[in-house]
This record gives C-alpha cells, sequence and structure tokens, in this order.
C-alpha cells in the first residue's frame, strides 16, 4: 500500500506566505478600517481614546508600523494627551489557520513624551489595564524607550510640575502578557522611577520580566 506522505515544510510555508499576502492586500486596500480596528482595540483594552496617525504593513514580512499613537486622558482629568508614541514596530507570526490569532513576536515602543498628571481628588492618570481573555497573548520580547516625563501635580493649591528622566532606553522584558501587560510593565516603571506614590501602590507586575539596558 502507498505511504501517506506529511506536508513538507515549503507547503506550509507557502501556506502561510499565502495566508499573510492575503491579509497585507486586505489591510492595503481597507488603511481606514484596519487602523481603526486597532484603534479600538487599544482604547478598550485601556479605557482611554486612542488615535493613531498611520500604519504601515509589510508586503514581504510579517510586521508592521505604527506611527505617531496617541492615548488621551480618560474623565477626571484635564483634556489632553496622557502619552504619545512616535513609532511602534510590530514583529508578529500570522495564523496557522483562519480566525487563528497571531502570535507576537516582538514589540518595540518609542515614546516622545509621557505626562502624569495627579488630579484634584489625587489620582493619577495612568492607564489601568484590562484583564486578559483566555485566550491572551503573549509578547516574546517586549522594547521600551522611555525618556523624558512630565509630573503635574494638581491636588494642592497650585499646580506643581516636575521632569524626570526615566533612561529607558532600549530596556528588554520578556514574556510580557500581552497588551495588558506592557501597561503594568509601563506603570511600575514610571511610579519606580518618578518616586511619585499612588494612594495605594499597585503590585509588581505578575510577568517575571527584567529591563536589559542595551
Amino acid at each position: 500500500t502507498a505511504t501517506q506522505k506529511k506536508p513538507s515544510g515549503s507547503f506550509l510555508a507557502l501556506g502561510v506566505g499565502s495566508a499573510l499576502l492575503a491579509l497585507c492586500l486586505v489591510i492595503f486596500f481597507f488603511p481606514h478600517a484596519a487602523k481603526a480596528l486597532i484603534q479600538n482595540s487599544l482604547s478598550k483594552t485601556s479605557g482611554l481614546p486612542v488615535k493613531i496617525d498611520q500604519i504601515q504593513f509589510s508586503l514581504t514580512r510579517p510586521r508592521f508600523l505604527i506611527k505617531d499613537l496617541e492615548f488621551s486622558n480618560g474623565k477626571g482629568f484635564p483634556a489632553a494627551p496622557l502619552a504619545h508614541m512616535g513609532e511602534i514596530r510590530v514583529h508578529y507570526l500570522p495564523p496557522a489557520t483562519i480566525g487563528g490569532w497571531f502570535e507576537l513576536k516582538k514589540v518595540e515602543v518609542d515614546f516622545q513624551e509621557f505626562r502624569l498628571v495627579r488630579n484634584e481628588a489625587g489620582s493619577l492618570n495612568l492607564p489601568v489595564p484590562r484583564p486578559l481573555p483566555a485566550r491572551g497573548e503573549t509578547i516574546d520580547e517586549l522594547v521600551l524607550n522611555l525618556g523624558s516625563v512630565t509630573y503635574t501635580d494638581l491636588s494642592g493649591g497650585q499646580p506643581v510640575q516636575q521632569t524626570f528622566d526615566l533612561k529607558l532606553d532600549k530596556a528588554v522584558y520578556r514574556k510580557v502578557k500581552g497588551i495588558p501587560g506592557i501597561f503594568e510593565i509601563l506603570n511600575w516603571e514610571i511610579l519606580k522611577r518618578t518616586g511619585v506614590e499612588e494612594k495605594s501602590s499597585p503590585p509588581p507586575p505578575e510577568i517575571k520580566a527584567v529591563a536589559e539596558s542595551q
């Protein structure tokens, strides 16, 4: 009897490559829909207004670039930007099947500014990450670049402002629990490096990631 042959690696690679090309073509022809989808996802996760200027997908490699991503403050804080990221570079593996999940291999985030604010009630405007769904993704490697953070305290009679240099230059974290995990790390690093205290100090991120300055 004839033996059954297993699919070859080249066949699987061709299938993954075809899926990636199809995805990129859809995004190429419907860029506004792709941008709106990512904006809505980030806004839902962070609970904050999100605005993206541009998204660029590669037709030859599994990666995309987000340019000029901005988070604005939520309710109870000044109507102003919270954080502005010049570029976010995302490397991923496309899903093996239609409707499957992307595997995020590497995410690099370049901050241009971060405005930490304590309002009149004494609360900080740090984003509170939403819990991950049951099939939440893990980011293999996160690279953060964040220097200057401006802190404004509105809880006293007169506003008080300070500027801190966090010195997060290509800080690397591994096995990060998706987008909520990025917020957890960001919040923890900002509070630790500025010395600003919350009413109730948050626990360290559950991930066992350590910043590696390169």
